[in-house]
């Protein structure tokens, strides 16, 4: 699984993130990084009668906008000529 980790015999932090925040997540409250894989359980979970896992899919909105939105900011501010 973390084969795609590895560069060159060494550890390589950014490709190493997702797989490690999948496991964390999964491990910790069962949802997954793909918000496709937590859409449709969720719709399938409020036709059948339990509309509370839908009331959590804001996160998968909400969290990429606001992490784009700060990424701009952060490249904006380390790309300025000041």
């Amino acid at each position: 699984m973390f084969s795609g980790c590895l560069s060159s015999g060494s550890f390589s932090g950014p490709k190493a993130l997702p797989p490690i925040v999948s496991v964390l997540s999964q491990m910790s409250t069962g949802t997954s990084v793909n918000p496709a894989r937590s859409f449709g359980p969720a719709v399938v979970a409020a036709i059948t009668g339990n509309a509370a896992p839908l009331s959590c899919l804001w996160v998968f909105v909400v969290g990429p906008l606001a992490g784009a939105a700060l990424a701009a900011l952060v490249y904006g501010y380390l790309e300025s000529e000041d």
